[in-house]
């Protein structure tokens, strides 16, 4: 019975995100309120904010998947295998999905303009970055024997790279590179990225 609850609180979230993206791209963040998502949705402004804490939250609706599957990719990685190891095969597996996580794709150009000409959005994205960042030295401070201090920078350096890595795909598609063409470019470009964080910069620029 709890499990089918949860499935549909989880298809009321979707929806209600859903709906508010479709409008805010159709007519701009700043134009459309909440109450308006609330009529658009069949719910209640409450019931809106039951299921979303902010505005921005609507449209960057995904953090609480993001911070699930960055925790399982850590969790369960494979015997021997390094987080940094972990999260690149994660990045991969999510480009090779087509997951939006990856951020190359139909509808990314219009999505981050979007996000992009809108301070709060903005500000928003941010934060959800140091969100991430923090719930990833979370799990590092539970899988790893470590301590705070170790487990915050390594999070600090992974956020980086993977942040480095999603930034470089819409930077592209916004600049107007065919999509196509990121989706492949991105391959040599994770690896790229993490073999630096994997071999350090202790050589770099010398």
């Amino acid at each position: 019975m709890a499990g089918l609850r949860e499935r549909k609180k989880a298809e009321t979230r979707r929806r209600i995100s859903d709906i508010a993206t479709r409008l805010f791209l159709e007519r701009g963040y700043a134009n459309v309120t909440v109450a308006e998502v609330a009529e658009a949705a069949g719910v209640s402004k409450m019931t809106v904010f039951n299921y979303f804490a902010t505005k921005e939250d609507l449209l960057l609706d995904r953090q609480p998947e993001n911070i699930e599957m960055l925790r399982d990719a850590v969790l369960n990685r494979g015997p021997g295998q390094s987080v940094s190891a972990a999260l690149r095969e994660w990045c991969q597996d999510m480009l090779a999905a087509r997951h939006p996580m990856a951020a190359v794709g139909a509808g990314v150009t219009t999505f981050w303009h979007e996000v992009l000409s809108n301070q709060d959005l903005r500000n928003r994205a941010l934060q959800q970055a140091e969100e991430l960042g923090e719930a990833l030295a979370d799990v590092l401070v539970h899988a790893i024997p470590d301590d705070r201090w170790h487990a915050e920078a390594a999070a600090r350096l992974l956020g980086a790279t993977i942040g480095t890595v999603f930034t470089t795909a819409i930077k592209k598609q916004l600049s107007g590179v065919p999509v196509e063409q990121v989706r492949a470019e991105q391959i040599d470009v994770i690896d790229a990225a993490f073999d630096l964080l994997d071999g350090g910069l202790a050589n770099y620029g010398a």
